[in-house]
């Protein structure tokens, strides 16, 4: 939530259906493990990584919300992580590219890419 605030996402007034979403499963992010590799490398240190209380877990800053008919209610991914297939990549994980209408202005593109 303090990323859609610092970033005056408009998000930030759905924030009882996303606090509701998670309550009840419906609520996605993408998380890695830190390896080795990550640790060495202090990937965990690189700005599009969100900070998680959770240690060892690197968490994107993106998040998507489905309605229980498996439809996309809201996709979010922070200014700092876009245009890099994160929300892509949350949607293929979710096994879902159908957003719930009407399409916000500015991510018709978004959502084209997947007609095609």
């Amino acid at each position: 939530m303090d990323l859609l605030r610092i970033e005056e996402s408009e998000f930030i007034y759905n924030r009882t259906t996303i606090l509701e979403a998670f309550k009840e499963d419906r609520m996605y992010v993408i998380r890695g493990l830190e390896t080795n590799k990550n640790y060495v490398s202090e990937a965990r240190r690189s700005p599009i990584f969100m900070w998680t209380q959770e240690g060892g877990l690197y968490t994107l800053p993106a998040f998507c919300v489905l309605t229980p008919d498996n439809k996309v209610l809201i996709i979010w991914v922070s200014q700092k992580a876009r245009r890099q297939g994160i929300g892509s990549t949350l949607l293929r994980l979710c096994k879902t590219t159908t957003p719930c209408p009407p399409i916000l202005s500015g991510s018709e593109a978004f959502w084209s890419s997947f007609s095609e």
